[in-house]
């Protein structure tokens, strides 16, 4: 570590002065609720051939946009910044289950609750200062009806997707010797989308099994790249103890390395999302409408 530089604890401390954190908080575009339903005095339903629905509103909901730090290379000063796009505020469900009949198995009715999903997560991260979604394209999935047990109410459960997926576009990444670059082709319309700066000379990479992230090799250098491939960004440089020869991925969550040292492979693993580490200071934010 060079003297002059800081470390990333002092800039993180010198920055939560400011305001800002680092890019921690586990982000998710959906959110679970539950509905407890109360049936009137004298009347069942059936969970086997009961059906729930909902309709929701989310005018409520607000969009804040917040900066945070995230590490784009090895040095102490490589830090770059992210907005973490978080959704706040209240959905209002009003959630049905039918058919609702007497002692008798008689009639055809249903019942209806109105609950609110209080809602503050960050939904994605993103390079743009303004990228907030749409929440005229909340759904609502996987509405289970549950029956009463051990005192507890029937209730309708689901899933709040309150940004949909983005749609996966099929790329094919090179890595570019002469510049130090990564160039992305998107294969469907054989188009040069993006081009990539990297720390040192790529010699070889890798996508991940779940086509989430490219690993770079820097055989030069002693590191390796990950590429988010949803934001076509460097997301972290990870040093090695060896010169990087070839990656490989296995089933599940391990990585290999084969390097030229006499060890004849480095096992790496890696958990498919980051921890939830929710951060404990309030980054510089704007709320819009």
């Amino acid at each position: 570590m060079r003297n002059n530089m800081l470390s990333f604890k002092e800039k993180a401390g010198a920055a939560q002065e400011d305001c800002l954190c680092f890019c921690e908080e586990e982000a998710s575009r959906e959110a679970m609720f539950q509905a407890p339903i109360e049936l009137p005095e004298g009347f069942v339903v059936d969970p086997a051939e009961a059906v729930a629905n909902v309709t929701w509103n989310a005018d409520s909901l607000s969009c804040v946009i917040e900066r945070c730090f995230i590490e784009t290379g090895p040095e102490p000063d490589e830090i770059g910044v992210q907005f973490a796009v978080r959704l706040q505020g209240t959905v209002t469900l009003l959630v049905s289950v039918s058919p609702v009949r007497n002692q008798y198995g008689q009639g055809d009715g249903s019942v209806s609750v109105i609950r609110n999903a209080e809602i503050d997560q960050v939904v994605y991260y993103s390079d743009e200062p303004d990228d907030c979604p749409d929440v005229s394209d909340i759904t609502i999935e996987n509405l289970v009806v549950v029956p009463p047990f051990y005192g507890s109410p029937l209730s309708v459960t689901g899933t709040i997707v309150l940004v949909p997926e983005p749609d996966h576009r099929s790329y094919v990444f090179t890595a570019n010797t002469g510049d130090s670059t990564v160039s992305v082709i998107d294969a469907d319309v054989n188009t040069l989308v993006s081009t990539i700066s990297l720390s040192d000379i790529p010699t070889d990479l890798g996508v991940t099994l779940d086509k989430a992230y490219t690993y770079v090799l820097h055989r030069n250098a002693n590191l390796v790249s990950i590429i988010n491939n949803e934001t076509l960004t460097v997301t972290q440089t990870i040093p090695l103890v060896g010169a990087p020869r070839k990656i490989q991925f296995e089933t599940g969550e391990n990585l290999l390395i084969f390097s030229q040292e006499a060890a004849p492979f480095m096992k790496l693993i890696f958990p498919r999302k980051p921890l939830p580490i929710r951060s404990r200071c309030h980054p510089l934010r704007t709320i819009l409408p």
